[in-house]
């Protein structure tokens, strides 16, 4: 991303019934967003200069092209592109889309709250597959109990009180 302040947001969807809505929540973050009715259009652009959006939102259901073949075409070109899809299908569960290679799936309409906040985790860094797993060992305690810290400090009061 250019400034840390601003992203670049390309919206692919053949139907602009939420783009309203969408357009007052990208602007009230401090982004930009550049809707785009055609996907084919859309994959042309990134082609041009993959660097020029630092996030693609896109529904699942188009002509021509689908959501999941678009994210195919946009991936080949800049892999580590986050893509939230952005759709009224009732077919596929967050996990699904997430196997797919989508970042976030958010089923429209959505409250302004989960958009921006699918937004934020976007321009993230991805966390890697394996993270959080594996066994945790701890090898030493720093801090002593509290019952511990109150018992002392009840016992220096007496002495000194």
């Amino acid at each position: 991303m250019r400034n840390e302040e601003m992203a670049n947001i390309l919206y692919v969807d053949d139907e602009f019934t939420h783009l309203r809505s969408l357009l007052k929540i990208v602007e009230g973050m401090g982004h930009t967003l550049l809707p785009i009715n055609d996907p084919g259009l859309a994959v042309f652009m990134f082609m041009h200069d993959p660097n020029e959006f630092d996030i693609v939102i896109t529904d699942m259901r188009m002509p021509k092209m689908n959501g999941v073949r678009l994210l195919e075409n946009l991936k080949e070109i800049r892999p580590d592109l986050p893509i939230i899809l952005y759709s009224g299908s009732t077919e596929l569960t967050p996990e699904d889309a997430r196997a797919l290679g989508f970042r976030t799936f958010l089923r429209k309409p959505v409250r302004s709250a989960e958009m921006a906040d699918a937004i934020r985790r976007a321009l993230l860094p991805p966390i890697p597959a394996n993270a959080g797993r594996g066994p945790v060992r701890v090898t030493r305690t720093f801090y002593p109990p509290v019952e511990r810290i109150k018992d002392s400090h009840l016992k220096e009061r007496s002495i000194n009180g």
